[in-house]
């Protein structure tokens, strides 16, 4: 249905990628020290892929490391920065998509899908394939991963062993990064929907809840706080939308 009447309107081709991650990068990725009780950024709520019951108690599960889309962790790189490990990736990694690492692995969307790595060794744990590239990082909440495509479609996987969960179909491609919050998955699309979708462990999993029409494609990804969902499109407005 269309979720107009509750809203608030505020007006390549490469042959291979060497993929390097920092040892670091790792640690602040995957989060594993224990003992730190401040792990999400200032002003965090809870609730969706902020809260440590559903990620495992990692602090960056999706761009941006929180649905507020503040890129700041507490913990940052610390010493003499080395290589740990590099990786080849045959398909293309477009600039706009960042690692995300959860269950001792590192996630990264390609041309030809989403890529699972060993955190410790980048050894390859397993390869979910699609016919079109993705459009941008997945998220992880809950063991699942959210990412679109611009195959019209965004995939739920599960992050332990790259098995499809289902898919959700648009009228054309996605090219931002999910938030999800609250057992809901908010996704712009090229279309100028904006999509909230059931999230795995809802009855209703891969079913749309609503959809926001705009006047252009959303090629941005959305931010979240205190209920409400921020975001951009092509048509020159900005929106805040009651995420319910």
């Amino acid at each position: 249905m269309d979720h107009s009447q509750h809203s608030r309107l505020l007006k390549v081709s490469q042959e291979s990628v060497v993929f390097i991650l920092l040892l670091a990068t790792c640690l602040i990725t995957l989060g594993t020290a224990e003992g730190n009780e401040n792990r999400f950024a200032p002003g965090f709520q809870g609730g969706g892929v902020d809260d440590r019951a559903n990620t495992g108690d990692v602090p960056w599960p999706m761009a941006g490391a929180n649905p507020q889309r503040t890129s700041w962790v507490p913990e940052g790189p610390k010493g003499n920065l080395a290589a740990e490990w590099a990786k080849p990736i045959e398909p293309y990694i477009s600039q706009k998509v960042q690692i995300v690492g959860a269950e001792g692995k590192v996630f990264v969307s390609t041309a030809k899908g989403l890529y699972a790595l060993n955190a410790g060794t980048g050894a390859q744990v397993w390869v979910y394939s699609t016919d079109m590239p993705l459009g941008h990082s997945p998220t992880y909440a809950g063991g699942v991963l959210y990412v679109g495509g611009f195959d019209r479609k965004l995939h739920a996987i599960n992050a332990g062993n790259g098995t499809g969960l289902w898919q959700f179909p648009a009228g054309a491609g996605f090219h931002t990064n999910p938030l999800v919050v609250n057992g809901k998955v908010y996704a712009g699309n090229r279309d100028g929907y904006f999509y909230a979708i059931n999230a795995q462990g809802s009855p209703q999993a891969g079913e749309l809840a609503w959809k926001f029409q705009t006047g252009g494609p959303i090629l941005f990804s959305a931010a979240y706080q205190d209920g409400v969902i921020y975001f951009t499109s092509n048509d020159s407005y900005a929106y805040a939308l009651d995420a319910e």
